[in-house]
């Protein structure tokens, strides 16, 4: 892990990676999109995929994970740490982790919160956290945080999982805050309801996406498509919508 510039003490991180309906790298990007903030350092830990990509700049970039910084109007401060990609070996998914979680402890972060989707039926729609200590689960507790106990079921694995369970070998609290998903694609929905209980369970007053945000993001990107068509819903339904 390359150097990194220091954090504000006592702060919250978010992390998400891509996974399960990509609900928590979804989430993260939500909170970029509509909340002032900053990146404040590229990570550059080993085991990313080995793909240079451009930035936004124009110049090849080497894999890398970044952390922004989030301008609240409350007093918390909060990072994001989000990556486009995670390692497929197993040994590679450790070093990342335990990478990451040494960054967190030597920039004396207060709490690590993991962002992660749940594979489930489509009618169940949830919002919940899993502790990794007594104490942490505790003060979640006081906080008003849904914190279960006998999920996930079947266990979790990946960066997330690891970051999310290793944290309080290297003495961080740490928690996974996880939504319910059908994991086929990019659940939107499922990432909104996991910022919305984040926003209230800590209090931060994130600017956070309605119905009607994402109704006109919808007919944006269809009018992309179909520039001359407007009225979406006929063309929908003008034809066999069976079919599928």
């Amino acid at each position: 892990m390359e150097g990194f510039s220091c954090l504000e003490q006592n702060s919250l991180l978010f992390v998400a990676f891509p996974g399960v309906g990509n609900v928590g790298k979804c989430a993260i990007e939500e909170i970029l999109a509509l909340n002032m903030n900053e990146e404040v350092l590229r990570l550059h830990p080993v085991g990313l995929p080995p793909l240079a990509e451009l930035d936004d700049q124009g110049l090849l970039s080497p894999p890398h994970i970044k952390v922004h910084r989030i301008h609240l109007s409350c007093q918390q401060a909060l990072y994001t740490l989000s990556g486009p990609s995670q390692p497929n070996q197993a040994i590679e998914q450790s070093m990342l982790a335990r990478q990451i979680l040494e960054f967190a402890k030597k920039q004396n972060i207060e709490r690590i919160c993991v962002f992660a989707g749940l594979m489930d039926e489509p009618e169940r729609k949830e919002t919940f956290a899993v502790a990794t200590t007594i104490k942490s689960r505790q003060h979640l507790l006081e906080k008003g945080v849904d914190v279960r106990i006998d999920e996930p079921r079947s266990g979790a694995i990946g960066v997330s999982a690891l970051i999310t369970s290793l944290g309080p070998v290297y003495n961080l609290d740490s928690c996974c805050v996880i939504s319910s998903t059908i994991g086929t694609s990019k659940d939107t929905m499922s990432a909104l309801r996991l910022l919305r209980s984040v926003d209230t369970w800590f209090q931060l007053n994130l600017t956070i996406p309605n119905e009607d945000m994402l109704n006109l993001r919808l007919r944006s990107k269809l009018s992309d498509v179909d520039p001359g068509q407007t009225d979406f819903i006929k063309e929908m339904t003008s034809h066999d919508t069976s079919y599928m």
